[in-house]
């Protein structure tokens, strides 16, 4: 099949896994299993492609494959990564990259730590006392990860594990300032290469949504058949002995118990509460300037993240 000729580089929590479903099913499209091979971040060498190709093979035979790809979220706030993608798989790589309220991603992305319990500050913690202006609680985010670690309030072993980098995870601020991270990939494939798409619109309009991809692509508006809403986040239930059969249940592997495992999720989880009215307003006057530049940037509308 080959190396990819597409990469989602992200967002973390902004429907990269429904993409990448999406992708998966349409008959010109090639997929990586795993999604996220992280090649470019954490398994990075340039002198070890194979490993590379060994994810990428295909799952079914398809006689018109156009676009074979991967979705590893670690890529986009990982600044030397637009340039190993561009020395690997050459400048003629498509980038598509989804971008979600930060507000909302930044929750998300605390509540997916919380959940495995690699996270164990309060949302309130995270996030009030931080400077309003965004680079400044970028930096002082940093700060508080040095201190969380020093007294064991985070685990990065995960981060570690996965992404190669210890704190990336638990960046909840950093990793949703956007406009730094697609100024990067744009100033290396150019805008032609690298095409944006809003969580929101796949979610509310995925028809639409999909078929500028498939123009993006050059590949049939046709192939996408299933709707696909994955990996949405949710919460082991309070009460200990809950929280103890989730961790056993988190552990099961795949295959034959996939289906047993999902169910015993569902028992066991529930969805976030909702953000509490102080660290949303903290977190819009931190996004709000970043925001209108985004949209003068990308030229484009974004109101629709005001009604999330």
């Amino acid at each position: 099949m080959g190396l990819p000729n597409l990469i989602i580089p992200g967002v973390q929590k902004s429907g990269t896994s429904s993409l990448h479903a999406y992708l998966a099913v349409h008959p010109q499209c090639v997929m990586s299993s795993p999604k996220e091979p992280n090649f470019f971040t954490a398994n990075w060498s340039k002198y070890d492609v194979q490993s590379y190709l060994d994810c990428l093979a295909p799952t079914a035979q398809k006689e018109d494959v156009r676009i074979v790809g991967e979705a590893s979220t670690s890529y986009f706030s990982h600044p030397s990564a637009p340039a190993r993608i561009q020395q690997v798989l050459g400048p003629e790589t498509r980038i598509l990259v989804l971008l979600r309220n930060p507000i909302e991603r930044a929750v998300s992305a605390y509540w997916h730590m919380a959940k495995r319990f690699a996270e164990r500050r309060s949302l309130d913690n995270v996030v009030l006392g931080l400077p309003s202006e965004l680079s400044s609680a970028v930096l002082a985010e940093d700060d508080r990860l040095r201190a969380a670690q020093q007294f064991g309030l985070i685990d990065t072993q995960l981060s570690v594990d996965s992404i190669g980098q210890k704190f990336w995870n638990f960046q909840y601020i950093r990793n949703s300032a956007y406009l730094i991270n697609l100024k990067r990939f744009v100033s290396v494939f150019g805008p032609d290469r690298v095409h944006v798409v809003l969580a929101e619109e796949l979610d509310a309009r995925p028809a639409d949504t999909l078929a500028s991809i498939a123009v993006f692509l050059g590949i049939s508006p046709q192939g996408f058949a299933t709707r696909y809403r994955l990996n949405a986040t949710r919460i082991p239930r309070s009460g200990r002995g809950v929280q103890t059969v989730h961790k056993l249940v988190r552990r099961l592997p795949g295959g034959p118990l996939r289906r047993m495992r999902h169910r015993l999720l569902a028992l066991t989880t529930c969805s976030p509460p909702v953000t509490c009215p102080a660290v949303r307003m903290h977190l819009e006057r931190l996004f709000s300037q970043h925001n209108a530049q985004l949209s003068e940037y990308l030229a484009r509308d974004l109101s629709i993240w005001n009604a999330t």
